[in-house]
């Protein structure tokens, strides 16, 4: 015999109602305390997580959203003398399993101050965000984000630069804006820039920063050579450490200068790379208008490379290449003591040989075309010299003379003293067809001279 179920007491119905209800008042009280209540939880949390780092900041919470957070007057580091500080910083967080992720930061009137390491870029409490137990490099945020008059004003070694920068995208792939910097004046390896400015597009591709734009400087001065104002336009990419760069420039400048010898003009363009210790350069240059206190040209030309290397005794340089002179013109009084000599022969037969040579070198020396290949290392430890092998010179009149050795100057304690042991052939122009055999004779040279007839 079956029985019906009976019905489920009324008094039991209510009660497990009422306790839904409860329990679903209760939980939208403690949501709307929440709510009510998260300015103070999230700078409780802020807090925390600051205090947890030994970080030390100030902030004013303006908005805290379901999606956007705004923090305004952010000041971070010591407040004399801040690492960042920010009018407002608004903050967009998604979900990401069971936390949330920062996915656009959108920031105004931010100041950032660091400056450059041996270790790389240290933008003091800033650098604290940081896993404190991973030993990877400086690298740029997997966020995207909207810069309105960001400044940056780094400290270098080298001198201090300051940055301006507007823009928006990932910061670590995809950012593109613009970017203003200034510097003061960079010294390196003996050389001073004066103050530079640079105005530019920037844009970051897999964490590499691309810089292109017009550089404008004062000028460069080293040891015994100077550079007047210079404009070039720049094409540069950095490392995602920021560590090392590549890059070409094509440069004009106002005028160069070196131990009393100038040119008007000089241009050209060169291709790099390197880091702070390191630089490989790639350097095709001409000059025109080049005097000097017995010479002038009408232009100079090097194609070649440099390689520089900073060392604990200070920068290493060298320089390999092929420089060329056209239409030298040489002073005449570089053949008075052919003159002297003549005069002092009185009617002998050698007097007319000696006035024939001094009138065909007076008529070479007008316009004389030069070239040779280079090699000079400069600087640091070890031996300093240069070295000229295949130099040669044509005259417009016809002559010719032929260097069939190396020419080495040598860098001594007392100055640099040349050294040559080899021919040196002259021919056509009014020249007599001759071989000069040189050698080595204590500071100097000794030679035998083999003449044809003349």
């Amino acid at each position: 015999m079956e029985v019906a179920d009976e019905p489920m007491p009324r008094r039991r119905r209510f009660r497990r109602r009422y306790i839904f209800y409860g329990a679903l008042i209760l939980f939208v009280g403690l949501l709307a305390y929440v709510w009510f209540q998260r300015t103070q939880i999230a700078d409780g949390f802020v807090r925390d997580e600051l205090a947890k780092r030994d970080v030390r900041a100030s902030y004013r919470i303006a908005k805290i959203g379901l999606k956007t957070q705004r923090i305004e007057d952010v000041v971070i580091g010591d407040p004399t003398r801040p690492d960042l500080t920010a009018n407002w910083v608004e903050i967009d967080v998604v979900p990401n399993g069971l936390g949330a992720r920062v996915a656009r930061i959108r920031a105004d009137g931010v100041r950032i101050y660091g400056k450059l390491t041996p270790n790389g870029l240290s933008f003091g409490e800033i650098d604290k965000f940081r896993d404190p137990s991973s030993t990877a490099p400086f690298s740029l945020p997997e966020i995207f984000a909207t810069l309105t008059d960001a400044r940056v004003r780094l400290a270098t070694p080298y001198g201090n630069a300051g940055i301006k920068l507007v823009g928006q995208g990932n910061l670590a792939n995809g950012f593109e804006g613009q970017v203003a910097a200034v510097t003061d004046g960079l010294s390196l390896g003996g050389c001073r820039a004066a103050q530079s400015t640079f105005f530019g597009d920037i844009a970051i591709q897999s964490g590499r920063p691309h810089l292109e734009g017009p550089l404008r400087s004062g000028g460069l001065a080293c040891d015994g050579f100077s550079v007047g104002g210079t404009e070039q336009r720049l094409d540069v990419t950095f490392s995602d450490t920021l560590k090392s760069w590549t890059g070409k420039s094509e440069f004009t400048a106002n005028g160069a200068s070196a131990s009393g010898y100038r040119a008007a003009s000089v241009q050209g363009s060169i291709d790099f790379y390197g880091n702070a210790r390191r630089n490989q350069i790639a350097l095709n240059i001409a000059a025109n208008g080049l005097r000097g206190p017995d010479l002038a040209a009408r232009s100079a030309a090097f194609e070649g490379d440099l390689r520089l290397a900073q060392t604990a005794q200070g920068m290493r340089a060298v320089l390999t290449g092929d420089p060329q002179i056209r239409a030298l013109r040489l002073s005449g009084s570089y053949l008075d003591p052919v003159d002297k000599a003549s005069r002092s022969l009185g009617s002998t037969p050698l007097k007319p040989v000696l006035e024939k040579l001094a009138a065909a070198g007076r008529q070479a020396l007008k316009s004389v075309d030069l070239s040779a290949g280079l090699e000079a290392v400069l600087g640091g430890k070890g031996e300093q010299y240069l070295r000229l092998s295949g130099l040669r010179a044509d005259a417009a009149s016809g002559a010719g003379a032929r260097l069939v050795n190396d020419l080495r100057i040598v860098k001594a304690r007392d100055g640099w003293r040349p050294q040559l042991d080899g021919e040196i052939r002259l021919a056509g122009g009014g020249l007599p067809q001759a071989v000069l055999d040189l050698k080595p004779s204590g500071g100097g040279f000794a030679g035998q001279l083999r003449l044809a007839d003349y």
